[in-house]
């Protein structure tokens, strides 16, 4: 383990078993070799613990925290503690990042000092698969939604002037109200134009179990964030949940029958049929 590594992994394991060997793999394979990789197994009671202790053996690079179960907010808040690099990346256990992104990042924030948080592209795998193209950044659209994912590069001592992630944030959610603490509006964010980060798919997630639970944690968003959204205006448009609405499948089938439906040639056609079909019984 270095003394003083320039960038320190962050990763937050429960019950990722059968991924986190994977993502592990992939910080190992990074072509930027300076960083150290701290795994906190929180609470798992799979095999998590034992493919993360074996993993840490093999590479000294890599070292990990188990304790009870806290959750997510907690777990990384630990890691970052003992954490010693300049540059923070948080990473999912079961997701993973591309060989070059250290070393694309790590370049470009170094070379750009008034950027506050650098990201790159975004492949969906596993249960999905595709590019997820999120809209650019912009403030006052992250206030009302996420268009950033959890895996992004910042510096510890912008870190430091928050009070890290929310342990109250344990149903989701917990990177965007982390972000709504972490910007400010004039903050520059640069997404790098290459798909360098992987997020796994799963066919159930933790954001998205209910849409009563999911509620709750948007509820709770607001309410950390009263002063911001006392402060700006908030576009329903740029909103998640209208978002999600008209990319839904419902939405489009509707949005293609509307057309017709206004047609008074389609509502003349419906009564011959109907007329038609009444006389076709009669007989």
């Amino acid at each position: 383990m270095r003394k003083n590594p320039l960038v320190s992994v962050i990763i937050p394991c429960f019950n990722q078993a059968r991924y986190v060997s994977e993502t592990l793999e992939s910080v190992q394979q990074q072509t930027f070799t300076d960083f150290e990789c701290i795994v906190v197994n929180d609470g798992s009671t799979d095999d998590s613990l034992l493919k993360i202790k074996a993993f840490c053996e093999d590479d000294t690079r890599f070292r990990y925290i188990d304790k009870p179960n806290e959750g997510v907010s907690v777990a990384r808040n630990t890691a970052i503690r003992q954490s010693k690099g300049k540059f923070l990346l948080p990473l999912d256990a079961d997701d993973k990042i591309a060989p070059t992104y250290l070393e694309k990042t790590v370049g470009y924030i170094k070379q750009h000092p008034e950027v506050k948080l650098v990201c790159t592209n975004t492949r969906l795998f596993g249960a999905k698969n595709g590019d997820y193209d999120l809209p650019e950044y912009d403030y006052r659209r992250i206030i009302c939604r996420n268009v950033l994912v959890c895996t992004a590069l910042f510096r510890r001592k912008d870190f430091d002037k928050t009070s890290g992630y929310n342990p109250r944030m344990v149903k989701g959610l917990e990177d965007w109200d982390f972000w709504l603490s972490f910007l400010k509006e004039g903050d520059q964010v640069y997404r790098i134009n290459e798909y360098l980060f992987f997020y796994r798919m799963k066919y159930e997630s933790r954001n998205r179990s209910s849409f009563k639970s999911y509620a709750k944690v948007r509820e709770q968003i607001w309410e950390n964030h009263k002063d911001i959204y006392a402060n700006y205006f908030f576009n329903p448009v740029e909103t998640d949940e209208y978002q999600t609405l008209i990319h839904s499948k419902e939405y489009r089938i509707g949005k293609a029958l509307s057309p017709i439906l206004n047609m008074k040639w389609f509502y003349n056609l419906f009564a011959f049929f109907s007329r038609y079909g009444r006389k076709s019984a009669d007989r």
